[in-house]
């Protein structure tokens, strides 16, 4: 369990899933993303993206309650609305309020440009794979 300290430190390091999508899009490609259902659609493949390669948390509103995802409760997931949500086919119940740590994104992102890996690589057949499957555990 966190400590106060931990859970304050982390409450403060956390940012909505989709800004940091949208953020990984204009650090990755050189400009910010234009609006409409392109946007909402590179936002979600690029969730997809950080997902393989970071953990990303859920909270309640006052984030109070940070939970870090597990591999098996984000399996199968397809991210919706620009990274609002994490819907599931198999019935289980979507999550919301996603986010993940700043920290993580600055690394992510460096590992997505070294390696050139695009955004659509994380969302090539979402609905049939596991975000998360080969993701590494945080540094």
């Amino acid at each position: 369990m966190a400590t106060r300290e931990e859970l304050h430190a982390l409450r403060k390091d956390l940012i909505p899933l989709e800004a940091a999508a949208a953020l990984a899009y204009e650090r990755l490609y050189g400009h910010a993303q234009g609006a409409g259902s392109d946007a909402v659609r590179a936002r979600d493949a690029l969730a997809h993206a950080l997902a393989e390669r970071t953990t990303i948390y859920t909270h309640d509103v006052e984030r109070t309650e940070i939970t870090a995802l597990q591999r098996h409760e984000v399996a199968g997931g397809e991210f919706r609305d620009g990274a609002q949500r994490l819907c599931f086919r198999d019935g289980r119940a979507e999550i919301t309020r996603l986010a993940i740590r700043s920290s993580d994104l600055r690394r992510t992102i460096e590992v997505m440009r070294t390696t050139g890996t695009s955004y659509s690589a994380g969302a090539e057949n979402a609905a049939s794979r596991s975000p998360g499957s080969d993701r590494s555990q945080p540094a």
